[in-house]
């Protein structure tokens, strides 16, 4: 599910890249915090994976989005001017979007593997090996989070489109006319 001009995401990201880079500051007194730097990140981008993860719960007159981390948006019916499906463009590509995302994670993987034999063949330190490939799945994680949750969005070739008075919410059903009748019916469901 999208919620346009939605900040949880970033409210996420944004002390999670705090954090990492004051114990990043402060691993140069102490191994630990080194060590803190790469839990802190890791469970700021496993937190990403955690808020896409939706349920949808539709009341006689109010439709409860809940959420992980945050607190659940409502959406009033009366409010609800537009419901309609639309068809993504996105969809008939995805062939191609799941190659791309193919190619960067190959290029990060290639780059892991590069750089742990690089240290091996410098007979770094094990301290030191540990620290490397930590760092460099880092971003190799954080590339196929976005994947994966990009490939959530690309499997649905429908978005079920809902416009308030002043906000719109994308929902990606498996059956957008089911939930479409649902939105639009009185009777008390949850998903």
């Amino acid at each position: 599910m999208d919620i346009p001009k939605d900040t949880s995401i970033a409210k996420i990201i944004l002390p999670t890249g705090i954090a990492t880079f004051i114990l990043l500051i402060m691993g140069f007194f102490s191994p630990v915090f080194e060590i803190l730097t790469y839990i802190a990140w890791y469970l700021g981008v496993t937190a990403i994976i955690s808020q896409d993860r939706t349920t949808i719960e539709i009341l006689a007159d109010m439709i409860i989005i809940h959420r992980r981390f945050f607190g659940p948006v409502i959406i009033n019916k009366k409010d609800i001017t537009k419901i309609h499906s639309k068809q993504r463009s996105h969809h008939k590509y995805r062939g191609v979007w799941y190659l791309i995302m193919l190619i960067i994670a190959g290029y990060f993987i290639q780059d892991v593997f590069y750089g742990i034999q690089k240290y091996q063949m410098l007979q770094a330190p094990l301290e030191a090996s540990i620290y490397l490939i930590l760092a460099k799945f880092m971003s190799l994680y954080l590339i196929l989070v976005l994947f994966f949750n990009l490939e959530r969005r690309l499997e649905h070739p429908t978005l079920l489109a809902v416009e308030t008075n002043n906000l719109h919410f994308g929902f990606y059903p498996d059956k957008p006319d089911e939930l479409q009748k649902i939105f639009t019916n009185k009777a008390q469901e949850s998903f």
